[in-house]
């Protein structure tokens, strides 16, 4: 039913995509916390990121059980231009995660000592394990569907990139719960330019680790501070967004620009032109 959705209505099916990765999130938070009640844990000294590493693991299941039901899991293999080859065309969302870690290390390290080993372990697992999660529906499910929908032409590849990116940001409404709403609304913002330039990465490289390493380095470098010292949560962190965050419309689109440019479509055809035939 899945596979016959997603070829006679793939925005239909995209839409469904998202709504069974975030449910499967929020069912699995709660079956957790639920659980947890029942064995009398004590809230107060839970560590949240292992928490969320649940969380995404389930995730991730979620999107590969969606990979695997439309005959897609094979994506997960494709080596395209190869991870290293793959990173540098990545390279400029690297240069500004590289630019990040130096400025947060210098710049933004509190006078205090480091949370134990268990809890920064917690933090990468989990950090990296959103970057597996999201890159597995939002590029290999909904970016791949889009493309094979409006062709592997100029404007059939920008459309894909940007829808999918739409979708990306529109995920990211769900911190509503915890967050305030200019600072969700400015990451949905960030979120969808984000997730347009990755997916143009996707679409260059043919190859979803590539994207799997850049989302899961920004996401760790967003939290340094925070998930090295625990002097921040995610949701205050998104709290503190505010309109300088419309700047990552221009700051992620124009590389998304030069990565689609004219005398570089043929690579998107060679790595995705067989899969829509």
């Amino acid at each position: 039913m899945l596979k016959r959705l997603r070829t006679a209505h793939p925005i239909l099916y995209c839409i469904l995509a998202e709504v069974l990765f975030l449910g499967s999130l929020f069912l699995s938070s709660l079956v957790l916390t639920v659980a947890l009640v029942a064995a009398g844990a004590d809230f107060s000294g839970l560590d949240e990121y292992l928490l969320s590493l649940v969380q995404e693991l389930v995730g991730a299941g979620a999107a590969w059980l969606l990979l695997r039901r439309t005959g897609r899991q094979g994506l997960l293999g494709r080596r395209g231009s190869g991870f290293w080859n793959g990173l540098l065309v990545g390279m400029y969302p690297l240069a500004f995660i590289c630019y990040s870690i130096y400025s947060a290390l210098i710049f933004e390290r509190p006078d205090m000592p480091l949370l134990p080993a268990g809890r920064i372990l917690s933090f990468l697992a989990c950090m990296a394990m959103v970057g597996v999660a999201e890159e597995f529906l939002f590029r290999g499910v909904i970016a791949e569907t889009l493309l094979e929908h409006f062709g592997t032409s100029r404007a059939g590849v920008w459309k894909a990139c940007l829808l999918s990116g739409l979708y990306f940001g529109a995920a990211h409404l769900t911190n509503l719960t915890g967050s305030a709403p200019l600072g969700v609304l400015m990451q949905c913002v960030f979120a969808a330019s984000l997730g347009t330039l990755l997916a143009a990465v996707y679409f260059r490289t043919g190859n979803i680790w590539v994207t799997v390493f850049i989302h899961a380095a920004m996401d760790i470098t967003s939290m340094l501070i925070g998930g090295l010292y625990g002097t921040q949560t995610v949701a205050d962190s998104i709290s503190t967004y505010d309109i300088t965050m419309l700047t990552s419309i221009a700051v992620y689109l124009i590389p998304t620009a030069f990565l689609l440019r004219k005398k570089k479509l043929s690579e998107v055809e060679l790595y995705f032109g067989r899969d829509m035939k």
